[in-house]
């Protein structure tokens, strides 16, 4: 089960997206984003630079059940501002954050992650990642006051998806 964490108390919502899975004798919670994303400040005031360096970069979010049975139970993850997951090419989690500050419309930084060997935990997709090359320049998602940020994701995913993949070449032989 994939789900996002909810993070009271913030200003704009934003999210801790979560695996939940079995081993052992009991459910293990696995961060989806176990590491600051490596968001771009081109063209961004200092003012908002900072913002999204306290907003994402900065801040690791730690919560602890306190629940019956549940004291091993523990989630640790970087915040997002939205998530969505996609099934081409391959297994992916897309990730937005806020460009600047939240406002009509709004402009998240798309970032993508592949899931690899059937594990839980997504490796960045990077100019240098063969397995999932990303384009040198970031995408930005300008999402219009009546969408959802994480339909906004999938939706500019289907737009530029196609840009986060090797280009399959068939090669003629002659005989």
């Amino acid at each position: 089960m994939i789900a996002g964490y909810d993070i009271p108390a913030q200003a704009t919502s934003a999210l801790v997206p979560f695996a939940i899975t079995w081993e052992g004798h009991r459910y293990v919670l696995v961060p989806l984003t176990p590491k600051p994303p490596q968001l771009s400040n081109r063209k961004l005031d200092p003012a908002t630079a900072k913002y999204r360096r306290e907003a994402y970069a900065r801040r690791t979010f730690v919560n602890r059940s306190r629940g019956r049975g549940s004291s091993d139970l523990k989630l640790q993850g970087y915040r997002v501002q939205a998530f969505a997951l996609v099934e081409k090419p391959s297994p992916r989690l897309l990730t937005g954050y806020f460009v600047k500050f939240p406002g009509a419309p709004n402009v998240l930084e798309l970032h993508a992650s592949q899931f690899r060997g059937g594990g839980l935990q997504p490796r960045p997709c990077t100019p240098d990642y063969a397995a999932c090359p990303a384009p040198e320049s970031e995408h930005e998602v300008v999402v219009p006051p009546d969408r959802g940020l994480d339909t906004a994701l999938t939706t500019a995913w289907e737009k530029v998806g196609q840009k986060w993949s090797s280009e399959v070449r068939v090669v003629e032989r002659r005989r």
